[in-house]
């Protein structure tokens, strides 16, 4: 054999190793991306029906098996489906992020239910997107459900590195109670208008005081009749109000002050046959609530 078919052969032989070296690199490289997930709620005196689904897991997605919770049902425990603690999180080859999905709606038309969420997820290499109806939370989120209203809480999860592992397991534990609210003693002076824990607005005189027990007050200015008690304001905040556009009577300026602290502030116009304005409190202690 020549000396070149000789170096000709060797670098084809060269070549072929290379090869296969380079194919036992990236076949080395190729991630663990097994995960799994457990869900779990407790209930007292609810009745709450509970909805979920799994999106970009390399099963195709899921839909979780609805939970129907009876304010008669026994406190404690939810007997759980086995797709809710057994779920099957294994991300695909190209590690999309893998959406978890719950609803709860609150069936009870007369009473909100406290959530309790804890999420305990701990995974290498895979980080967690937390939000409620759109917004962030944390991994330890509380907050209530009106009654007939639904939220939803959504879980994405992200491969960081595609050439790491990821090891681990996403897990949630979902408390739901009835909410009792917590009533103080609350004085209020100096308004046209007030409402008291989710119910109707009521005139007054501006020189009257009046003797509550709350947990949420609405103030306003005006004549009542021209407003609504929407109690998904923003709280401490002056939503002013005007009949018709161009009317605008005498400026206001009002220093609202809780237990002596300013707590709202600002100008409106007002007249009570067109202008006002009406504020949201949250009372989280006995309250004297003054206008100045």
């Amino acid at each position: 054999m020549s000396l070149k078919v000789k170096l000709l052969s060797c670098i084809s032989v060269f070549i072929i190793v290379a090869s296969l070296m380079l194919i036992s690199v990236f076949a080395a490289t190729k991630v663990t991306l097994n995960i799994g997930g457990n869900v779990s709620f407790t209930s007292s005196s609810v009745n709450a029906y509970i909805t979920g689904s799994i999106a970009g897991n390399a099963a195709g997605g899921s839909t979780l098996t609805p939970i129907d919770i009876d304010a008669s049902d026994s406190d404690g425990a939810v007997s759980m489906p086995t797709d809710w603690t057994a779920m099957d999180l294994t991300f695909t080859e190209s590690a999309s992020p893998i959406t978890v999905t719950i609803n709860i709606q609150n069936r009870s038309t007369d009473r909100e239910i406290t959530v309790s969420l804890t999420d305990s997820t701990n995974i290498s290499n895979v980080t967690v997107t937390r939000e409620c109806d759109g917004a962030g939370i944390t991994a330890s989120d509380s907050r209530n459900i009106s009654g007939g209203e639904t939220i939803t809480y959504t879980f994405e999860l992200n491969v960081q590195s595609q050439n790491s592992s990821a090891s681990g397991d996403f897990g949630l534990s979902v408390e739901l109670e009835k909410y009792e609210p917590v009533y103080y003693d609350v004085t209020i002076s100096g308004v046209d208008f007030y409402a008291i824990n989710g119910g109707e607005l009521i005139s007054v005189q501006q020189s009257q005081t009046v003797s509550v027990k709350a947990d949420r007050v609405i103030i306003g200015f005006g004549m009542a009749e021209y407003f609504s008690a929407n109690w998904d304001m923003e709280p401490n905040t002056m939503n002013n109000y005007s009949q018709s556009s161009g009317t605008s009577g005498p400026p206001m300026t009002i220093s609202v002050k809780v237990n002596d602290v300013e707590v709202v502030s600002g100008s409106f116009g007002y007249d009570q046959a067109a202008n006002g304005c009406i504020i949201l409190l949250n009372i989280t202690e006995p309250s004297t609530i003054t206008v100045d």
